[in-house]
């Protein structure tokens, strides 16, 4: 009998930034993408999924994923949370109360290389491209630098940049051109750098180190705050 593990996949478990509208559906589909293609290569007798599920998930959708799971003979369920008193459970699912979780590895693609386990192969890196979720905070220096090295240490998949920090026009065109070169896309949260004008102000930005600092500083030297 072959058996199969997923763990941490945490469907329709998304919080702080994963919450964004042009986010959450793109991660809830790409999860379910990895339930689905490990049920196709592996054709377990036997799943087991460690943290399905998150806790806000509604009964209608776990019904769902449960139905898209009818072909598996037998299904184990860890850990037990509310949403299994609202739904009738199918007979091929079984809630586990007690399971050994202490393995390192995950199966979801969000800033992580998709993984299962399998009692065949071991552990096995799943044939689905994961998506990388890069914020860059207001107190970043270099936001350039910091996408550029992602961009280079990622392992395939697609970035998604979530930009908090103040930036300068040409800073902003190339932090896309790194991003959209992964086919994925900026969320911009942040506010532009005032473009220096003249020599002095030039130099006035050279010398500020934070980002917030050369704003405020700017807007402080042309005199538009006190």
């Amino acid at each position: 009998m072959s058996k199969l593990l997923l763990k941490d996949l945490f469907i329709h478990g998304e919080d702080g930034v994963h919450l964004l509208g042009e986010l959450r559906d793109m991660i809830t589909r790409k999860k379910e993408s990895v339930l689905d293609n490990a049920i196709k290569e592996f054709k377990p007798d036997e799943l087991t999924l460690v943290n399905p599920f998150g806790e806000e998930i509604h009964p209608l959708k776990v019904e769902e994923i449960f139905d898209s799971l009818r072909g598996v003979p037998h299904i184990k369920i860890f850990p037990n949370i509310d949403v299994y008193d609202c739904i009738i459970l199918p007979e091929n699912v079984e809630i586990l109360e007690d399971i050994d979780v202490s393995w390192e590895f995950s199966s979801s693609p969000v800033n992580n290389v998709p993984t299962v386990l399998s009692d065949e192969k071991g552990l096995t890196e799943l044939d689905v491209s994961p998506i990388w979720i890069l914020e860059i905070p207001p107190d970043d220096l270099t936001p350039v630098s910091t996408v550029e090295s992602f961009v280079k240490n990622m392992s395939g998949g697609t970035l998604i940049a979530v930009l908090y920090t103040y930036l300068l026009k040409a800073e902003e065109e190339a932090i896309n051109s790194f991003v959209e070169g992964t086919g994925g896309f900026v969320i911009n949260l942040s506010k532009k750098l005032i473009e220096p004008k003249d020599s002095v102000e030039t130099e006035f930005m050279k010398r500020m180190k934070g980002r917030v600092g050369k704003y405020l500083g700017m807007k402080a030297l042309r005199g538009e705050i006190l």
